[in-house]
């Protein structure tokens, strides 16, 4: 379910974000809005090989950890008043993202046995999906009724409840090592 509603919450945003682009900054726009879509793969590209590093903190506090502060930055970039902040922001979340992502990806590896973890990982699969398609239709709404900056206020909150909602996962059980 955090998966769901976290990729739901990475989409929510899309439907609107050239138009905060637009509206802050009308010349090269476009250019920006790449800018600021692809600025989270760079610092997610970065961040990753060091995150899946990280071994003194527990999976579940580091995906929680990983999810608020993805929250926390996304409610920020709420209230960005120009493409360098909106910018900043982004790249920042990125850390986040790769966090998310890895952590994610190793509970579930670890959750089953080696045996189903191809239809562990193909439900996972199916349920982003979902949350693909919830999410951009929730950032949509959102925006048009309320205004441009409550798609990533929604994304905010949808990150919050994945938050609350990963306390129901159980830190995976230590491997053995043979002797």
């Amino acid at each position: 379910m955090t998966g769901f509603l976290i990729q739901a919450a990475l989409m929510a945003i899309l439907p609107t974000l050239n138009l905060v682009i637009r509206n802050l900054s009308p010349e090269n726009a476009e250019f920006y809005t790449g800018l600021v879509f692809s600025i989270i793969g760079i610092s997610t590209a970065i961040a990753s090989p060091f995150i899946g590093r990280i071994t003194s903190i527990p999976l579940t506090t580091l995906y929680r950890l990983m999810i608020l502060g993805g929250s926390l930055l996304t409610a920020l970039q709420g209230f960005a008043s120009s493409v360098i902040s909106l910018l900043t922001l982004r790249f920042i979340f990125g850390f986040f993202n790769a966090g998310m992502t890895i952590v994610g990806n190793v509970l579930i590896a670890k959750s089953g046995d080696s045996k189903n973890q191809g239809s562990s990982f193909g439900v996972y699969n199916g349920i982003i999906s979902i949350g693909l398609v919830f999410g951009s239709t929730l950032g949509g709404v959102m925006s048009n009724r309320f205004g441009l900056a409550y798609s990533f206020f929604s994304s905010a909150f949808l990150l919050l409840a994945s938050f609350f909602l990963s306390f129901l996962i159980r830190e995976p059980e230590k491997e053995k090592s043979e002797i």
